[in-house]
């Protein structure tokens, strides 16, 4: 067990010493916390997305889409968080026969870098076509992942004709106002909680376990890494048969693996401090 050890401590402190191991504990919380910053200012500069609404029903589904896309809300896009809300654009050429005809006129605009009449890169187009009971819309953008803008046009065109179904039933505009301002109050009890109500401190064991599992899977592949890579620099400089001069296989094999698992235990309680330390930061009635 002295030799096991003795060979545990050996290769903690070899690679403890080195350059390397301080610059993966390091690197990590600060690679995450630049991926994080540069995501936020990357929303905040990039321009705002030049969008034209083609309203081809008759039933003035265009501007409820024009509001909903000019609205506060549109900025807390997913594919934008804090990027200003999409411009709305005249769409060249309209008016247009078919929902057929605008696509065939304004898709030149999407495949390239024409600019439009006025002068604007056109980024989307909404394409709203179809009887006004029963409209479709099609939208075409250069960009095939635009989950955010897809899901508020979406919306807003679910929440018009849901309004004007409603208005053709004999409801006003007021009492759909009211209907649409009402809001659940939903509350989760668990008996498992001490206050009966279900808090934020309740999920912090799952938050926590996720978080524990995600990085002792990369620790894990880390380690794996130190073990191989020390065993075969010691096996090409002949350490190895040194060792084994003065140590048996199992003690040495056990030392080394030893020795990996206090290394990457030791960038885990790195991790885990500084993580522990944003987290509760953040919100430090989790630690009553």
């Amino acid at each position: 067990m002295s030799r096991l050890l003795t060979i545990a401590a050996r290769e903690y402190l070899a690679f403890v010493r080195t350059v390397g191991f301080w610059l993966s504990i390091c690197l990590m919380p600060a690679g995450l916390l630049i991926a994080i910053y540069a995501t936020s200012v990357s929303g905040r500069i990039a321009p705002p997305p030049h969008v034209a609404i083609v309203d081809l029903t008759g039933g003035g589904y265009g501007a409820a889409l024009t509001e909903a896309l000019r609205s506060p809300a549109a900025a807390a896009l997913p594919t934008s968080a804090g990027a200003p809300p999409p411009v709305i654009v005249p769409a060249p050429g309209a008016p247009f026969a078919s929902a057929e005809a605008a696509a065939r006129a304004l898709r030149p605009y999407l495949a390239g870098d024409a600019p439009t009449p006025g002068g604007v890169r056109l980024d989307a187009v909404a394409i709203v076509h179809g009887p006004a009971a029963d409209p479709a819309l099609d939208l075409w953008t250069r960009n095939i992942l635009e989950p955010g803008l897809s899901g508020r046009l979406y919306q807003a065109l679910g929440d018009a004709v849901r309004r004007a179904r409603l208005e053709a039933a004999g409801l006003t505009p007021a009492r759909i106002a009211a209907i649409d301002a009402w809001r659940p109050q939903v509350a989760q009890f668990s008996p498992k909680s001490e206050a009966g109500r279900v808090s934020a401190r309740d999920n912090l064991p799952a938050f926590v376990g996720l978080a524990l599992g995600f990085v002792l899977y990369a620790l894990t592949l880390t380690g794996a890494g130190i073990l191989l890579n020390s065993i075969i620099e010691e096996k090409s400089s002949r350490i190895l048969e040194v060792l084994l001069t003065s140590a048996s296989v199992p003690e040495i094999i056990g030392g080394k693996i030893l020795g990996a698992a206090l290394v990457t235990a030791s960038a885990l309680t790195v991790w885990a401090a500084v993580a522990g330390f944003g987290f509760f930061g953040r919100d430090p009635r989790l630690l009553g």
